[in-house]
């Protein structure tokens, strides 16, 4: 107990000795005063070029701090990787020094980077506090007593300082909320926006209804950019029909909409670029050569040296992904052989890294974190990347470590999706591995269809099914991983057995590998063919 009252006897003391130091600061003529008068120059990021306004997200930016919804609180930026959040806090100083946003004058406005990873030790995370305090406390001008040591009390000093200012806080790249754990309360006159590629960042700092989810361009500003890239003011009907396909397939996205517009423009024509964008769901087809006029390799290049190495690291991951216009649970199951349960935490993590977009029925954030809610509501949830960015990251797997690189070889040999004759009655005929017959079958019976494959067609994304005939079924369940197994495994024994017992008994063995073999693919048959007509559970036996 005594211990205990030093302690908060010590504790009471400094404060004590912060807060005289505070007013001694609020006292002199340097206390208060336009942003020259007292702030250091904040590390601003420079703004792109060519720089695309992104006027309504501005506006509704501008509208929450009119608003003070934010004072006194944080407001979060959130969106996936390479979006434009960081441009947006810039461009808010901007608008902030043009005088657009009215409710100032603002007393100070301090930029830092919180790039702090989420699975980071204590030690580590103590650093990174103090550093974003110190940063802070620099570009408000605002000194920090020597008496406080740690984080929390560096924080207090801080708010002390502060007092009644109106001041303006930006924290770009927040990966954990823990590190803004001493600030979450800040001063009352304090406006603090922060940028996260994580909704449990943005879920943590704020409610939903204060957050800002920043995502693709709208068209008239994709236009914009476009035009600046390639410097053509003018466009026809056909080349603004092209621009609207693309644009709907890439969603808007800025990064992805650069590398089309600078292919453009090294080819001169956006019909070349048009074609050589990929229309199946095939990977091959996505790395093919019809592509090579283009210049994909030196587009990205250049855009690739802009980046920094942890955001190279990161766009590296999706280079194990074989290119399809959306995923979902059942082909993480194909790709990395896991539990539901774990492919969707993989595909949360990609998400809440920024990587991947969820698309499709019935995603709320704060639910989808929750695998065992998710197995109980059964939600269909897909995932999306703009293609250009999963290019990215196939010119860059060689980052990736050497197993990650024959792991993706391996599943991409092992379960292709075939493009059928453009003018037959189905487009694509997928070969799909067991595990996604379990999920089709059994998980989602009222989402899913054998066979679904989506495929790009213009602005829309259409879904197909395989020809409902037994030889198509005939070529899936014979493709199946377990039939291969069988015979493999089988054969080997049959081998093995005939080299020790005499031929004949070779021969009763080949015929039970071919008797195993035939009551597989037509037990399997017979549940694929019930399925399609009584949608009854279908599970392929191992």
């Amino acid at each position: 107990m005594d211990s205990r009252r030093a302690f908060f006897a010590c504790q009471k003391r400094a404060l004590q000795r912060l807060e005289v130091l505070a007013a001694q600061q609020c006292a002199s003529p340097q206390g208060k005063g336009d942003l020259a008068c007292h702030s250091a120059v904040p590390r601003w990021p420079a703004l792109p070029d060519p720089y695309v306004e992104r006027r309504e997200v501005m506006r509704e930016l501008v509208q929450k701090i009119e608003k003070a919804p934010w004072l006194g609180g944080w407001g979060p930026v959130r969106g996936s990787i390479q979006v434009g959040k960081t441009v947006l806090l810039t461009a808010l100083r901007l608008w902030i020094e043009q005088g657009a946003v009215p409710s100032g004058p603002w007393e100070g406005i301090a930029f830092v980077t919180a790039d702090v990873p989420t699975d980071t030790t204590q030690e580590e995370l103590e650093r990174a506090r103090l550093r974003l305090i110190g940063d802070l406390a620099e570009q408000l001008g605002v000194p920090l007593p020597d008496e406080a040591q740690t984080s929390l009390e560096r924080a207090l000093a801080l708010k002390i300082g502060l007092g009644t200012r109106r001041v303006l806080i930006l924290v770009d790249n927040v990966k954990s909320a823990q590190v803004l754990l001493p600030l979450k309360s800040p001063p009352c006159r304090v406006v603090c926006v922060l940028a996260t590629r994580s909704t449990l960042v943005a879920e943590e700092m704020a409610p939903a209804e204060q957050q800002i989810h920043l995502r693709g361009m709208t068209m008239s500003e994709a236009l914009e950019l476009t035009q600046a890239i390639t410097g053509d003011t003018t466009f026809d009907a056909y080349e603004k029909d092209i621009l609207a396909d693309l644009y709907d397939a890439v969603r808007g996205h800025p990064l992805a909409l650069v590398i089309l517009a600078k292919a453009a423009l090294r080819t001169n024509s956006w019909l070349a670029v048009r074609s050589a964008f990929p229309e199946g769901v095939c990977a091959e087809e996505a790395r093919s050569t019809k592509g090579g006029a283009v210049g994909w390799r030196e587009v990205i290049a250049q855009e690739w040296a802009c980046m920094g190495e942890d955001l190279r690291r990161r766009l590296a991951r999706l280079g194990c992904l074989p290119f399809l216009s959306t995923y979902d649970v059942g082909i993480g199951q194909a790709l990395w052989k896991r539990d539901k349960d774990e492919v969707r935490w993989a595909f949360l993590k990609m998400v809440e890294s920024g990587l991947l977009e969820p698309v499709g029925l019935g995603y709320p954030p704060c639910v989808q974190l929750d695998c065992r809610v998710l197995r109980g509501l059964r939600l269909l949830v897909e995932y999306w990347i703009p293609w250009p960015l999963w290019l990215f990251a196939q010119e860059q797997r060689r980052e990736l470590k050497p197993g990650d690189v024959v792991r993706c070889a391996v599943a991409a040999w092992r379960y292709p999706l075939e493009k059928k004759h453009p003018e037959g009655s189905g487009l694509l005929v997928p070969l799909i591995p067991s595990s996604l017959w379990e999920l089709v079958g059994s998980a989602q019976p009222d989402y899913y269809n054998v066979g679904l494959v989506p495929v790009w067609l213009g602005r829309k994304y259409t879904y197909h099914r395989f020809p409902p005939t037994p030889p198509v079924e005939w070529a899936v369940v014979m493709r199946m991983r377990s039939v291969y197994l069988s015979i493999w495994m089988l054969a080997l024994v049959a081998v093995a057995l005939g080299k020790v017992f005499n031929f004949p008994c070779a021969v009763v063995l080949g015929l039970l590998v071919a008797a195993v073999m035939l009551l597989l693919a037509t037990d399997n048959q017979h549940r694929l063919s019930l399925w399609r007509r009584c949608k009854k559970s279908f599970v392929e036996r191992a």
